[in-house]
């Protein structure tokens, strides 16, 4: 058995101060991530944009960049076969032009750690940031803004798709797992009850910034003393889970191979997404 009492999800912050003076609203395409970028560039950020683009950041790179994928039609798995052939080259190609066509992105984005955009972000390195929902007590730890300053200086959306108004989302988030082996099945089955329970979640989210897994969690949350999650759960119905497969982690990997090749300019779009889709069928 396994359960999930909480979740995150991935998302674009945005600097709402810098927007607002400029005069922007978040981006509701990828044109207009582009458009928006861009003006921010002439506003004087020499990169608007930073995003986890490789190897460097592992499962980061894919929590942040499957929403560019699902949003361009692309799957990891489409019916039981790879599904990456026309979506991940879209993607790919939109990440690329990014850092190198548009250069709104750093050119070393497939070096960074799993939290140096969300570190350039709070240090006012960039207006715009992939993430995820996770990271928000560490955004003020990096930024030291408190409460007041946090709700006035950022904002967050889930990422925009190719076309106007659609969004997509990572879920990601604990899940407390029961196996067949477990020594003591009995006290690890209550432990996951207490775990599910509803105040225990309301509690856990409310602290830490998490989204409930549950209606009945969700419906009690109380927006005035759990802002934050009660306005992230809003975004769970643009989210998907990444597939759940033994050589899960292969996969990620390869896929992050995908993007890492393109923007280091080694391959084309095409070639990485064919090289990332054969090695994943054989693991799949």
């Amino acid at each position: 058995y396994a359960l999930q009492p909480e979740a995150n999800v991935s998302l674009l912050w945005y600097r709402k101060d810098e927007f607002d003076r400029l005069g922007l609203d978040p981006p509701h395409s990828w044109s207009e991530l582009v458009e928006v970028a861009q003006r921010l560039k002439k506003a004087g950020w020499k990169f608007p944009l930073a995003f986890a683009g490789g190897t460097t950041a592992g499962e980061t790179t894919t929590y942040q960049l499957l929403p560019l994928i699902w949003a361009a039609g692309g799957a990891i798995l489409k019916n039981g076969k790879v599904g990456l052939k026309d979506g991940g080259v879209k993607a790919v190609r939109f990440l690329h032009d990014l850092v190198h066509r548009y250069e709104v992105a750093p050119t070393d984005v497939h070096e960074f750690s799993w939290n140096k955009p969300l570190r350039m972000f709070a240090e006012e390195r960039v207006a715009m940031a992939f993430g995820g929902s996770y990271e928000k007590k560490r955004l003020h730890q990096y930024s030291g803004w408190n409460g007041e300053e946090f709700w006035k200086r950022v904002g967050w959306v889930a990422l925009p798709g190719p076309k106007k108004g659609e969004r997509y989302a990572t879920a990601g988030g604990m899940v407390y797992a029961l196996s067949r082996q477990a020594e003591h099945p009995k006290m690890a089955a209550k432990i996951l009850r207490e775990v599910m329970d509803k105040n225990a979640i309301i509690n856990f989210c409310g602290k830490n910034d998490r989204v409930p897994t549950t209606r009945g969690a969700i419906e009690a949350l109380d927006s005035r003393i759990s802002r934050f999650s009660h306005q992230i759960s809003a975004l769970l119905s643009y989210a998907q889970a990444p597939p759940g497969l033994v050589q899960y982690a292969n996969i990620s990997e390869q896929l992050q191979l995908m993007f890492e090749r393109v923007l280091l300019d080694q391959t084309s779009p095409a070639k990485s997404v064919k090289r990332a889709s054969e090695v994943i069928a054989a693991l799949s």
